[in-house]
């Protein structure tokens, strides 16, 4: 276990770490938050262009499997270059129970996390889009991209509520597998698979959905794609991107991870 903290070592070490970030200036949270809105967005476009390279040759499940496989990326650069990510910042809770910060501080961090995730994440949809980067493969990228997103504005509140606690569960474990680790390889291959479950299994993630609905409804005014697609995209709005997905699965996902994850770590390492 030497390239491992024990699990008393790491809460520990979480709890450091979620205090300072608590206690970060405002512009550096921001700043580090555009940043982790970026590195989801290379993770979903890595994933899409690998798809579209793959599917012909491996057919459809191992396409999905390798384009869910390679979006890992997008966490590995949140934690290894220490962005602000408003999921995984879920744990900074462990810091509140402990007594370490304030819950002010810890929600104030959550909502400008929240809100820098979303601007920098639309404003890459934007540049995305203005790039002409939906067009590639002659528009079978964004073709099947578009069914994913439309798939994603149609859930239920209850089934994109329970997606995403699914997800986030996922995520939170990566964070907390990656801190345990004394070294970069073991932080990789600690947020690779937890990352690739739940990508895999269509679990919703609010952060990399605020990227990839936002370019599939600036793709609608490409009436080529829209008229070549067999799909009813007239949920495709932000209307439905905020009230059926996004809302969801931030507020219930709070209240999850606040009153039922975290709680267990607790009771486990309140004596640390």
């Amino acid at each position: 276990m030497d390239n491992f903290y024990s699990q008393k070592e790491t809460f520990e070490k979480m709890v450091d770490i979620w205090e300072k970030k608590a206690n970060k200036y405002i512009w550096d949270v921001l700043i580090l938050g555009f940043m982790a809105g970026a590195y989801i967005w290379f993770g979903w476009q890595v994933a899409t262009v690998v798809a579209t390279w793959t599917t012909a040759i491996l057919g459809y499940w191992m396409t999905k499997l390798l384009m869910w496989a390679v979006f890992s990326i997008a966490l590995m650069l949140v934690i290894i270059d220490w962005a602000e990510l408003f999921t995984g910042n879920h744990l900074m809770i462990q810091a509140r129970m402990k007594g370490r910060i304030l819950w002010w501080a810890m929600l104030k961090n959550w909502a400008w996390v929240y809100f820098a995730n979303f601007v920098w994440a639309v404003f890459v949809a934007v540049l995305i889009y203005y790039a002409g980067l939906w067009s590639f493969a002659d528009n079978h990228l964004w073709e099947m991209a578009l069914k994913i997103a439309n798939e994603k504005v149609n859930l239920s509140f209850m089934q994109a509520f329970i997606r995403w606690i699914l997800a986030n569960w996922l995520v939170c474990l990566a964070v907390y597998i990656a801190i345990s680790s004394k070294d970069i390889v073991g932080k990789i291959f600690g947020i690779f698979f937890p990352v690739m479950t739940f990508v895999a299994c269509w679990f919703e993630h609010s952060i990399a959905n605020m990227f990839f609905i936002p370019m599939w409804i600036f793709i609608e005014n490409q009436p080529a794609i829209v008229a070549s697609s067999w799909l009813d995209v007239s949920n495709l709005t932000w209307y439905h991107m905020f009230y059926t997905n996004l809302l969801p699965v931030t507020i219930w996902n709070i209240i999850w991870w606040a009153l039922f994850v975290w709680f267990l770590y607790y009771m486990v390492n309140r004596k640390a």
